[in-house]
C-alpha cells in the first residue's frame, strides 16, 4: 500500500485509490513503517494525534480508525489484518485477498 500525503489518498497494490482523512493517513503511515510489528497503543495515538491526551475519547477514536482501515481494505479486495495484542497494542500484516 502506498500513502499519498499530498492528496490524502491510499493506493492499494491492485491500483485502487481511496481518499481518506489525515488521521487515517497518519495511522497507515505508522503501520507501513513497521509492518508485522506490535506497536503500542500509546505510540499509535501519539503518531495519529500528536500532543493530544490519551483519554478515553482518543482510545475510542483509535479503535474506530483501525476498524475503518480494515473496512476500506476489504472494499478494494485486500485484507488488512490489524491484530490486537491485548494490553500491548496492534500489528498490521497486509495481504492480498485471493478469494
Amino acid at each position: 500500500m502506498e500513502v499519498r500525503l499530498e492528496s490524502h489518498a491510499l493506493v492499494f497494490p491492485n491500483g485502487a485509490k481511496i481518499a481518506v482523512g489525515g488521521s487515517l493517513i497518519r495511522l497507515v503511515h505508522a503501520f507501513l513503517e513497521r509492518p508485522y510489528t506490535i506497536i503500542r497503543r500509546d505510540e499509535l495515538m501519539d503518531r495519529v494525534w500528536p500532543g493530544e491526551p490519551h483519554d478515553r475519547r482518543r482510545k475510542h477514536s483509535l479503535d474506530q480508525a483501525i476498524s475503518h482501515l480494515n473496512l476500506v481494505s476489504r472494499d478494494v479486495g485486500m485484507l488488512s489484518l490489524i491484530t490486537h495484542a491485548h494490553g500491548i497494542g496492534h500489528s498490521w500484516t497486509p495481504t492480498e485477498d485471493h478469494d
